[in-house]
């Protein structure tokens, strides 16, 4: 459900070593509108960053403190922010919240490397895979799977699976390629990600039920998937001309083998990047004017087609994630550049 009101209060709680405390502050600032709202932490905190947003309208994500350490969060569809830390961490990042409420993310402690944690049932689960030295991604499905990439002691790249208890080694056969980059999962064990080939281009892969194979709209020069979904929509971009990262790229969304081509609306669209796709098949993106240009756009294809999206009152609107509902998440800056910040958009 949406926000009642836009008089309504924002409670804040502290979830760290097993306590809470339960403040209330006047509500979150609207951008402008009824839809747009700004997720703001409590005092001390700043630059807050949504990854994620699940079935329930529940968004996930970390914001700074002032040590500075880095702090989760999740924010509700009735305005109460909860803090969440790894009980000893310097750090955590929350990168996922799955319908169940099940969490995901990254911790830090003083004197330890990256590692990964899961989230569930009040029980914090440290995620480190056989032979890593560091994790620095992580992805969780609805079946409270987990998967990403770590580092080894001599700073190769791996990919990982977790699921009841056991570890996967996820990465391409060199008969493929290396630096295998790991991408995404959903429930159905449908993984996804990139690698590089023997002449250095970026290609993607799939890997379902043991097997890996190559990937990538036909005749494309080379693939980046950026995730899947529990319908198994896969998505990202492609280049259609020999690859450079100054080449336009085109973004694309994958189901059932039909590829569609996504281009975003306006007349100065230099390369478009799919960034998330709902279950329902709406497609949130972001598309750049030039090859050397840093101002992204952000857009939206829904039933009515291509369209822009952004928030009132800003310079820069990024969406990061989308739900079944349509409710979108990402960041923003302001017109004048000086704040950087996180929104919750509702439809």
């Amino acid at each position: 459900m949406k926000p009642r009101s836009k008089s309504r209060q924002v409670r804040w709680t502290i979830l760290a070593m097993g306590f809470a405390l339960i403040v209330s502050f006047p509500e979150t600032r609207a951008i402008a509108g009824p839809t747009f709202y700004t997720i703001n932490p409590p005092t001390g905190g700043s630059a807050a960053n949504a990854t994620s947003v699940n079935s329930k309208w529940v968004v996930a994500g970390a914001y700074t403190t002032q040590a500075p350490n880095t702090v989760g969060f999740t924010l509700d569809s009735d305005g109460e922010f909860k803090s969440f830390a790894v009980p000893n961490a310097s750090s955590t990042i929350l990168s996922a919240i799955n319908t169940a409420g099940t969490l995901a993310g990254l911790y830090d402690k003083v004197g330890a490397t990256r590692q990964g944690f899961l989230y569930k049932s009040g029980v914090v689960t440290t995620i480190t895979p056989p032979g890593s030295a560091s994790v620095f991604n992580i992805y969780l499905a609805e079946n409270d799977s987990v998967a990403g990439n770590y580092y080894d002691a001599n700073f190769n790249l791996h990919g990982f699976l977790y699921t009841a208890g056991k570890y996967t080694k996820i990465e391409v056969p060199t008969t493929m390629g290396s630096n295998s980059l790991l991408m995404g999962l959903n429930s159905a064990g449908l993984i996804v990600g990139n690698y590089t080939d023997s002449n250095g281009n970026p290609l993607a892969y799939t890997y379902w039920q043991g097997k890996y194979a190559n990937f990538g709209p036909p005749n494309s020069y080379g693939t980046t998937i950026t995730g899947v979904n529990e319908a198994s929509y896969i998505f990202g971009s492609y280049y259609t001309i020999p690859i450079s990262r100054f080449n336009p790229a085109t973004g694309f969304v994958v189901k059932g083998g039909v590829f569609k081509d996504i281009v975003g609306p306006g007349i100065n669209v230099y390369s478009t990047f799919v960034v998330g796709v709902n279950n329902n098949g709406i497609v949130i993106g972001r598309t750049a004017p030039g090859p050397h240009s840093s101002a992204v756009s952000s857009f939206v294809v829904d039933a009515n087609g291509a369209h822009a999206f952004v928030g009132p009152g800003t310079n820069y609107t990024i969406v990061r994630a989308i739900n079944d509902g349509g409710v979108i998440t990402g960041n923003y800056t302001d017109q004048n550049v000086t704040v950087l910040g996180s929104f919750v958009a509702y439809p």
